[in-house]
């Protein structure tokens, strides 16, 4: 069974309001880089960060931030993706716009931008922007690819 690609079109320009906030932690940022083994100063020396640093405090891994964008986008289904399954296949055009400082809130409002076959399903690709209470800037912009499968 496939699924309806031109039903799917229907929704491309359309985004989603935003997920709730969610809290960017110290303890987060610190587990990210004890996992990962980025442990540069700037992340996890809460003391020297607020000292040295150009943000004035510890800032969260860009790649952290990026990997949560699955937990933002995935509190509320978009109509183009429901009764689906859906594997993340990649990403495009990511940028790191500003820090997020621990104890940020963030977000994340998707808008999808193409649906394409594949296989029985479909690949789909939505400009997902990170955005910081608050923050004049998002803190990251990419281009999140999907495939969705019935």
């Amino acid at each position: 069974m496939s699924m309806d690609i031109e039903g799917l079109k229907r929704f491309i320009g359309s985004s989603l309001t935003g997920s709730e906030w969610f809290d960017v932690t110290q303890e987060m940022i610190d587990a990210f880089a004890k996992v990962t083994g980025d442990e540069q100063w700037i992340h996890v020396d809460v003391e020297r960060s607020h000292r040295e640093s150009p943000f004035g405090a510890p800032v969260a891994h860009g790649l952290l931030i990026l990997s949560l964008i699955p937990k933002l986008t995935s509190e509320e289904a978009p109509p183009w993706f429901q009764g689906s399954v859906g594997i993340n296949y990649g990403a495009d055009r990511v940028r790191f716009i500003s820090p997020v400082k621990a104890g940020s809130r963030i977000r994340a409002v998707q808008t999808l931008k193409s649906v394409e076959p594949y296989g029985p399903g479909a690949r789909m690709t939505s400009l997902v922007v990170v955005e910081v209470e608050g923050g004049e800037k998002p803190a990251c912009s990419a281009e999140m690819i999907g495939l969705i499968y019935p």
